[in-house]
């Protein structure tokens, strides 16, 4: 892929997956993506805001929130507000536009992470 050519998000999203699986977290993919027969996201239950994984790293104890997006995406408000109120719970919420950048939010953690 050129450096020109910008990354989908759902291209974004898999290759974090993918990484995150190697690193032995276990991946609980939320992400709603565009569901037919009414307005985006209109016909899921799902609490607004939530980002699209949730990762757990069961030896290391390592919990966080991933809200996965595209080159030029941007947190709704909605997600905003989740990030506020979860994140003021001690949560750790990342968002993150590239493998590379989910790879360095990992590092202060002590993965050494080749993106």
């Amino acid at each position: 892929m050129s450096a020109a050519v910008a990354e989908r998000e759902a291209d974004v999203q898999r290759k974090i997956v993918a990484l995150a699986r190697t690193l032995g977290f276990f991946v609980s993919d939320l992400s709603q993506g565009y569901r037919p027969g009414g307005r985006r996201h209109s016909t899921t239950r799902q609490t607004p805001g939530v980002p699209d994984l949730y990762l757990a790293h069961p030896e290391r104890r390592f919990r966080i929130w991933v809200e996965v997006k595209g080159p030029k995406g941007s947190l709704s408000e909605k997600q905003r507000a989740w990030h506020a109120k979860v994140g003021a719970a001690g949560a750790r919420i990342w968002t993150c536009s590239s493998v590379a950048e989910f790879a360095a939010h990992l590092e202060p953690y002590g993965w050494e992470v080749a993106a």
